[in-house]
Order: structure tokens, then sequence, then C-alpha cells
């Protein structure tokens, strides 16, 4: 049963919420692995404590929790150059969403500034009013941007570049200067673009001692249910009715209290497949599920596996539900 296992630490929901941002679009990026790690990696080359160092490294997993479109995603991921609406806005709706969280609180200011410029902003703020934490992970987001499908090292003196000439401006130049002296090692690099950078972080972070409680996972999955629904115009709260009304009927049918728990949040999360979907095809009225549509099941094979029977079988039909 899903409620019978191990202790859940904060770590490991956060590292949840990061690869189902991954999804987003359909791109499977480790973008947010690779905020994470670079951050804790400067902060600890600029002398941060090792406290500061793992509440950056979490807040970096999870920096993008705003972005639900793909449009917006591929714009964050792909491109150097970020509109300001789209910047400042899914920064705002990130902190937003996290604010209800317990043991999440040293994590809304981070997220809610961290593409905030030091030079100046539309709230007035700048240099050192910045949390230095936003500065790290705005420097570390725009620098996990710029990396491409090749061999890093040959393209490691090109980011530096860029990132330079943003000095002053976009960024603050002493964290560029500690940049540019961190990027002189090579396994910096190479650590970023590797498949066991995950392990790297989990690493990092496997003393941290928060044990959630059911009642402290349940908003962190309420979060990730808005998350899906801010998805698309047609899915407003369409998850939290679905949870709502599976744990009634579980009520109804009179199964067990851990039962019902479990509905109700297998229902929270029954759409999380959908996020990797382009929003294009989502919103295409011939597409959409609320509309009909015989493409319902497409965003389940973007599930993780082993995926619940509760999850997979919501649009399959009646004994037709894969064993």
């Amino acid at each position: 049963m899903l409620l019978q296992t191990t202790p859940t630490k904060l770590y490991d929901l956060l590292l949840v919420v990061s690869r189902t941002l991954d999804l987003v679009g359909g791109e499977f990026s480790l973008h947010g692995l690779r905020v994470a790690y670079g951050s804790w990696q400067l902060a600890k080359h600029c002398g941060l404590p090792s406290a500061q160092q793992k509440l950056l490294t979490m807040a970096g997993l999870i920096h993008d929790v705003g972005v639900s479109s793909s449009l917006l995603r591929h714009e964050l991921v792909n491109h150097f150059e970020v509109s300001p609406e789209h910047a400042y806005g899914h920064a705002q709706r990130g902190s937003d969403l996290l604010r209800p969280i317990d043991h999440a609180e040293a994590l809304v200011p981070l997220i809610r500034f961290h593409h905030h410029r030091f030079d100046s902003n539309p709230d007035g703020m700048s240099g050192a009013s910045v949390p230095v934490e936003s500065q790290i992970l705005h420097l570390i987001d725009r620098v996990a941007v710029l990396i491409k499908p090749r061999y890093i090292l040959h393209h490691r003196d090109w980011i530096l570049k860029r990132v330079r000439d943003h000095a002053g401006k976009r960024f603050d130049p002493y964290l560029v200067d500690a940049l540019d002296d961190l990027a002189q090692s090579d396994s910096f690099w190479l650590d970023l673009t590797m498949p066991y950078l995950e392990d790297l972080v989990a690493e990092f972070l496997s003393d941290q001692s928060v044990i959630l409680t059911h009642g402290e996972i349940r908003p962190i999955l309420q979060m990730l249910a808005q998350v899906i629904d801010d998805k698309s115009p047609f899915t407003h709260s369409h998850s939290v009715a679905v949870a709502r009304v599976a744990r009634q009927l579980a009520r109804d049918c009179q199964l067990p209290a851990q039962t019902q728990e479990e509905l109700e949040w297998a229902g929270l999360v029954h759409d999380l497949g959908k996020l990797a979907i382009p929003d294009e095809i989502l919103d295409k009225p011939s597409v959409n599920p609320q509309r009909g549509s015989n493409h319902a099941p497409t965003h389940l094979s973007y599930l993780p596996d082993p995926t619940p029977r509760s999850v997979f079988s919501q649009h399959c039909p009646v004994g037709r539900i894969p064993s």
C-alpha cells in the first residue's frame, strides 16, 4: 500500500516535483538538477554556510515550479534572453504555489526573486537588496540554458563569455568572477552533464532530516495538482475535484480509511503525464479531452514505471486495465 512505505523526506518529494517540471513540453531535460548542482557548487565556492548551500540546492530543484506551459518552458530552458513578463511572472507564481507548503518557507523568497536582475527591477530592488541565493540561482539558471548537447568543455569558454557580457547588469559581478574561478575545474562542467548528477545531489542532501507526515505531504500533492491544472484553461481545479470525488466515492463504498487517502492522492496527480503534452496539442479543440477526444490516454505514456493501477486505469475501458 502507498501509505505503508518508509518515511518520506522533503528532499524526496522535491525531487519528484523537479522530475515533474522536467516533463513539461516533453523535453525531459535535467534543468532542475543542473541548476540545483551548479547553485550548490557556486555557493560552496563563495563560502556560504552548508545550510545555505542545501537550501539553494533544494530551491534549484524546483525553481521553475511556476511553469506549466510548454511554450513558456521552451523559452525558459532554451533561450538565454527571456521576456521580463515571463521571467518575473513564473517566479511570482512559483513562490505563491510554495507558500502554503510546510518546511518550504525559506524557499519562497529564493524562488520569488530568482529572475531579478542585479542592476534594476520593476519593484525597485537591485544589488544587495536581492537575496544572494536568488542571484546565484539566476546566474546558474542562465548557465544551464547555455549548455548544448555536445561535449561541454568545447563550449565552456563561450558560456563564460556570454555570462561575463552581463556582469554588473543582469548578474552580480562578484558572482560572475566567482563562477569564472570555479569554472576552471573540468569536473564542475562534466558533473553538470553526467547521468549520475542526481546521485551527487541526493548524497549532498542525504542528511537533511525533515521527515514529512501524511498531513504535510498532501499540500505538496495539492501544489502539483495546481501545476498540472495550470497546463490548460480547460482543466481549472480538475485534479482537486477528481481527488475529492474519488475520496467521497471510496467513503460511500466503505473502503478502508487508508484506501480513501490513497485514492485522494492518486486523484491529485492522476493527470501528471499531461504536462508532457505540448500546449498546441492539448488545447486544440479537436484534441482536448474536455471536448471529446480519442487522445485522452496519450499522456499516460509519460508516467513513470511502475505506475499505480488507480492512475493508469482512469482512461481505460472496464475489463481492459493492464496488469
